[in-house]
């Protein structure tokens, strides 16, 4: 966040709720702080949360095919980075409502924070951090949002990019999308079970 020259508003360990309700920036990390480098070598994926995921969501196609928990969770992996300790960068026009639907997220439900649910499937939420900062506007904390992921991007090891499957898009493991909105991946597709109708 100081690289973003935005104060550093808080951090709250993941489901912890977050007071303030303005516009602004979250990013969810390994780390309780910018001095600790935590990082992981391999993704700790949750393989009864990617059965249930499967399950849930019977249209999910991998390489058009029905993917074996095995092979979902294999896929998922390749998108980790074993130094990086940033996790997942995204912005809210109310911090406390925005992260509150992200912890009541269901995997495979399409709403109300599909943005991210690859975290879903980490057996180590519970030791998450979420730094936030506060944004002048949605439109502000929009623009925080693109330059901190194109920072993120700038500063991935080149060993790390090179393992990749998509190397020109370096992005934090739940992001989808980079800063100039290059997805990270096509193979994976229908991860949502259909939005329901109402009314």
């Amino acid at each position: 966040l100081s690289a973003l020259d935005i104060p550093h508003a808080g951090t709250h360990q993941w489901g912890v709720p977050v007071a303030s309700t303005r516009p602004g920036i979250y990013i969810i990390s390994l780390c309780p702080g910018p001095d600790s480098l935590a990082a992981l070598p391999s993704a700790p994926i949750d393989l009864t949360l990617i059965e249930r995921w499967i399950g849930r969501v019977p249209r999910m196609v991998l390489d058009r095919q029905r993917p074996t928990i095995s092979v979902l969770a294999e896929y998922l992996r390749s998108f980790w980075l074993p130094d990086e300790p940033i996790l997942y960068i995204g912005t809210a026009t109310s911090l406390r409502s925005r992260l509150n639907q992200f912890v009541n997220h269901t995997l495979g439900d399409r709403a109300p924070h599909k943005g991210g649910h690859w975290l879903k499937t980490l057996n180590i939420l519970d030791e998450l951090h979420i730094h936030y900062a506060v944004a002048t506007s949605p439109d502000h904390a929009l623009d925080l949002e693109s330059r901190a992921i194109r920072l993120f991007s700038e500063h991935v090891s080149d060993a790390s990019r090179a393992n990749l499957p998509r190397p020109e898009v370096a992005i934090p493991f739940a992001n989808m999308r980079d800063h100039i909105r290059r997805r990270k991946q096509s193979r994976l597709r229908h991860q949502f079970n259909p939005r329901i109708a109402t009314g």
